[in-house]
């Protein structure tokens, strides 16, 4: 399979109410790299959650392949998808079960594995008995950059061929959230990879950016095009204020391989 994700004109929304998406159509190719930014409440996480199958579209179809995933059965939509999330579900267990609960069947030494393959064995190491570590339900005693390690470490060992990503940076100081990045470089090597973009430093070298506004695509193409257009990402741009510190893309907002 190629895993390429199409939209198909897709409508979503609950009644009564507007629609949260309107129309909306796209295609992720495999080898691109796709941001999908745009004002709180745009419709960001809503396509997240489409192409994992927690709603179906009101109208339109989403694709993987060519067939719409209501054809597909759940378990198999639910297999080719890692989810990283700004708030990672963390489970009373040890550091290493977190881990290998990404994967049916996996060992401790394959979720040491996968930590080590997705840069972060060090992090997790440092731990209080380190892979023996138990962790407290949802995580409360470790540190947001701690959570969000097991959470592309999990990622990684579960070897889907989509990863989304929404902006699991969020809230890190520099030095964490710059090892973080690195570790999400490594996940997004070869997978289709979608990553919601809150802080647009992080989609400047994107092949393509989908800017989405009130539940539509108002704007799409690369970040020297869209600033050079007077809309919607350039507002966005313009108000992150001082942009000394924008730091090259790490390249992994929507990836298909």
């Amino acid at each position: 399979m190629r895993r390429l994700v199409e939209f198909d004109g897709v409508s979503l929304g609950y009644k009564p109410g507007p629609n949260i998406l309107k129309d909306v159509s796209f295609r992720l190719e495999p080898g691109k790299t796709v941001a999908l930014v745009g004002p709180t409440g745009a419709g960001k996480s809503t396509i997240a959650g489409l192409i994992s199958r927690f709603y179906d579209p009101v109208l339109g179809r989403v694709l993987l392949d060519g067939r719409d995933l209501r054809g597909l059965k759940l378990n198999f939509v639910r297999r080719q998808v890692a989810l990283v999330l700004q708030e990672p579900v963390i489970f009373q267990a040890s550091a290493w079960e977190n881990i290998f609960y990404g994967l049916e069947g996996a060992t401790r030494d394959d979720a040491i594995r996968a930590a080590k393959a997705v840069g972060i064995d060090e992090i997790i190491g440092r731990l209080p008995g380190g892979y023996d570590c138990v962790i407290s339900e949802r995580g409360q005693a470790l540190f947001a950059g701690q959570r969000q390690c097991i959470s592309l470490a999990r990622a990684m060992l579960s070897n889907a061929p989509t990863v989304i990503l929404d902006e699991p940076s969020s809230n890190l100081d520099a030095v964490t959230e710059h090892r973080l990045m690195e570790a999400v470089k490594r996940l997004t090597a070869n997978p289709t990879s979608l990553v919601i973009a809150h802080r647009l430093k992080t989609v400047v070298e994107a092949d393509e950016i989908l800017v989405l506004e009130q539940g539509r695509i108002v704007q799409c193409g690369s970040h020297a095009q869209l600033l050079k257009e007077s809309g919607v990402y350039a507002a966005l741009w313009s108000s992150l204020g001082d942009r000394d510190d924008v730091a090259p893309a790490v390249k992994p907002l929507i990836r298909t391989a």
